[in-house]
């Protein structure tokens, strides 16, 4: 029997539209019982002849209209274009209808921008449990011609490119009471902490009590409070806002309610109160690692759940890359979870995506090794390989080995000079609090000996940790510090399935030294489900 391809999208239907049987229309009486209210539907399409669910499918005896013309054409890189590092590229695609009488021109009037749409592919005659899932993202607004309807396809990271922080401070405290500020900060967004965060500066809550927030929910320590860079005594926690405020201590203190991320002074400051911070502990539990840290905010301020994660591969990660990373977002400032996850990816040569299933994924890039998933040879690749380009790397000076990696750690959040700061302040806190970070730097010199041009890798990450810097540093070092080949190679579908991006596959050519085989990381994937081909982009 012949392969068919399903499309099914979430639509924002409008309360003068109706979906019923296989058709969706105009209400013709708006104002009868069935003009309810705007509601989410799925609609369904299909290539082919259309598609007609059996009596114990989910969902049962349900049609998929026959108007699929182009099921999916989609793209995704692990990293922008050409390089091997920094900000994931997000996946573009599209699904085109056939809309020659204009059936489907009702699609206009529907809120498909930011809704799921899933591509299923199997036997057009087989039970619907039996196709396969090829992908599952988000969609745009549709494009519409006189014929055709493009519906325009993004991967979920789409959903993620919007505030981190939504909580903004009311500005209605009264007096001593409350901890949302006045009108000088009011409708302020909140600050956020994660991770170990060093001398971040803080938002006053509340004047009259001297309290001051350092992250919107709950912190696993404020291990120190600095006024004008003097060093205060910790004087216990409190488990609310309400006996924070009550309690007793003495000059040079700070009480804190770590439940709320939250701590007090006694007596007034004499310039910048900032402190260091242990933040997001939600449920009790510190998230300190980058696969920690993502995965919480991904839970608890993406909007997603469980089921939308790669569970297995943020375990690997946090296997690979348990180090104490460092992650504020004062309040006021504007920051995407996009922006937040790549700031943190790129501290450890991470990426992060959505599959094909959309779950949100996490990986680390590096050198391909093991078990090849695939080799490919001239049998393998479209045209007996003529189509393979050779590719610049654009990481440095045309993909050039590094000689030297000098990296950046322990960010310090609030930069203090000998103006800021008092005249105790001992020397060696001092001369911290004056440097934006710390730097670790190694190198091999045998490198410019072969390499004339060999430039410097500077990173700058968010670790907290010297040993751990020194360690990302090093293997920076060895994942650049060689020559790398990046090539484009067309292949035919059959021969790339079970690849996904960060997959190792082999290479064997009678061309640029490739006769003895070599293994490759796949960076990209352009899919066309039209014609069968699979553009891999690889790097190794």
């Amino acid at each position: 029997m012949a392969g068919a391809y399903l499309v099914e999208i979430d639509a924002y239907v409008p309360a003068t539209w109706i979906c019923g049987g296989d058709r969706v229309g105009l209400l013709a009486e708006p104002d009868t019982a069935l003009a309810t209210e705007a509601r989410l539907e799925t609609l369904r399409f299909s290539s082919g002849v259309g598609l007609m669910t059996k009596p114990h499918d989910d969902p049962p005896n349900t049609h998929y209209e026959p108007c699929v013309a182009v099921p999916f054409n989609f793209e995704r890189l692990i990293f922008e274009d050409g390089v091997t590092a920094g900000a994931a590229d997000a996946g573009y695609g599209e699904i085109e209808l056939t809309n020659p009488s204009g059936d489907y021109d009702y699609l206009a009037d529907c809120g498909l921008d930011g809704r799921r749409v899933r591509l299923l592919y199997g036997d057009e005659a087989g039970p619907l449990a039996d196709f396969e899932e090829v992908f599952v993202g988000t969609l745009s607004q549709p494009e519409f011609s006189w014929r055709r309807i493009v519906l325009p396809v993004r991967d979920r990271g789409e959903e993620l490119r919007r505030a981190i922080q939504q909580n903004v401070y009311a500005g209605d405290n009264d007096g001593p009471v409350g901890v949302e500020g006045g009108d000088s900060i009011k409708d302020k967004t909140k600050p956020l902490a994660f991770g170990r965060c060093r001398n971040v500066p803080t938002t006053c809550v509340n004047a009259s009590t001297l309290t001051y927030q350092v992250h919107d929910g709950q912190v696993a320590a404020i291990p120190a409070v600095r006024d004008k860079g003097m060093p205060l005594t910790p004087a216990g926690d409190h488990p609310t806002a309400e006996a924070l405020a009550a309690a007793t201590f003495e000059a040079g203190q700070y009480a804190t309610c770590l439940a709320l991320g939250l701590f007090r002074l006694w007596a007034k400051p004499a310039g910048a109160v900032t402190a260091d911070v242990d933040g997001d502990a939600t449920g009790g539990v510190w998230a300190a690692s980058v696969p920690a840290i993502i995965r919480r905010i991904a839970l608890t301020r993406a909007g997603l759940a469980e089921a939308d994660l790669d569970g297995a591969a943020f375990d690997a990660l946090e296997a690979a890359c348990p180090h104490v990373v460092s992650k504020f977002i004062d309040g006021g400032d504007k920051a995407d979870l996009d922006e937040v996850f790549d700031d943190l990816c790129a501290s450890i040569g991470a990426w992060w995506c959505f599959d094909r299933k959309g779950r949100l994924a996490v990986g680390r890039f590096e050198a391909p090794a093991g078990e090849p998933a695939a080799t490919f040879t001239t049998v393998e690749l479209l045209d007996g390989g003529e189509g393979l380009e050779i590719l610049p790397a654009r990481d440095l000076a045309d993909g050039v080995p590094v000689y030297r990696v000098a990296l950046e750690y322990q960010r310090n959040w609030a930069v203090q000079d000998d103006n800021d700061l008092a005249g105790g302040v001992p020397d060696a806190l001092r001369d911290w609090l004056a440097e934006e970070s710390r730097t670790v730097a190694v190198e091999d010199a045998s490198v410019q000996v072969a390499h004339v041009l060999a430039p410097e890798l500077s990173v700058t990450t968010t670790l907290d940790d010297a040993a751990a810097a020194r360690a990302e540093a090093d293997r920076l070092l060895a994942l650049h510090g060689v020559p790398r080949l990046r090539m484009r190679l067309p292949v035919k579908r059959q021969f790339a399935r079970g690849l996904d991006l960060c997959s190792v596959v082999a290479v064997r050519l009678d061309r640029f030294g490739l006769s003895e085989g070599r293994f490759f990381t796949v960076i990209g994937m352009a899919e066309e489900y039209e014609t069968s081909r699979v553009t891999l982009e690889v790097w190794g």
